[in-house]
């Protein structure tokens, strides 16, 4: 993971950081190294990134954060925040706090995190799963939050390949408030089933529902 911190002519290397929520630079890594970093200068222009933009080159620095895992490992996983602007005390205090988000899946199928206080819950879901909740029948985000009795879920198709696809979602629903055009409820009660119909636009699909 690389991130921009600003011009300069200087490279600056940097050996392992401690790991743990001590510090703000703190990674988790149990049996591990520890969290790496590397800041270099970096000189470009938005056209090496494709045929648009402009040519006029510009020097940044580069800040790589990394994780050395060895060659080809098993079973190992890792997870990381990304929080834009925070400042030291606000990312120190986040890796204090055990209660705030949790990881509920870290694989190859699906990511997926809960914010418990918020009735927020975000999945990738990477391939069509049946093993993940919620389970789907292609590539999938869907975001849901949850309100005393209503939930509202958002579901996107990131590949755009415009393919209708289901989704089932293994909680109870009484019945459905609303739901986008292109949102079809096949079924309801015991779980909630839907047939979304994105098309390739970079569209949001919306569904809120009542809750059992």
């Amino acid at each position: 993971m690389s991130l921009p911190l600003g011009p300069s002519g200087r490279t600056r290397r940097l050996g392992p950081l401690p790991y743990g929520p001590a510090g703000a630079e703190g990674a988790e890594r149990p049996g591990g190294s520890g969290l790496r970093t590397l800041c270099e200068a970096w000189t470009g222009s938005w056209r090496d990134n494709g045929t648009t933009g402009t040519t006029e080159r510009r020097p940044c620095l580069h800040q790589t954060l990394w994780l050395d895992h060895g060659t080809d490992p098993v079973n190992s996983s890792y997870g990381y925040i990304l929080m834009p602007g925070a400042s030291r005390r606000a990312v120190a205090a986040r890796a204090a706090d055990r209660t705030g988000l949790e990881i509920l899946d870290n694989s190859d199928i699906c990511q997926s995190v809960a914010v418990r206080s918020l009735g927020l819950t975000a999945a990738n879901l990477w391939r069509a799963a049946a093993v993940a909740a919620p389970t789907v029948t292609s590539p999938t985000s869907v975001v849901v939050r949850r309100c005393g009795r209503t939930a509202t879920l958002h579901i996107s198709e990131p590949m755009r390949a415009g393919q209708p696809l289901e989704l089932v979602w293994g909680r109870s629903v009484g019945r459905v408030l609303r739901a986008a055009p292109s949102v079809e409820v096949l079924d309801t009660g015991p779980h909630l089933r839907l047939r979304v119909t994105p098309g390739a636009a970079d569209v949001v699909h919306g569904c809120e529902v009542a809750t059992g």
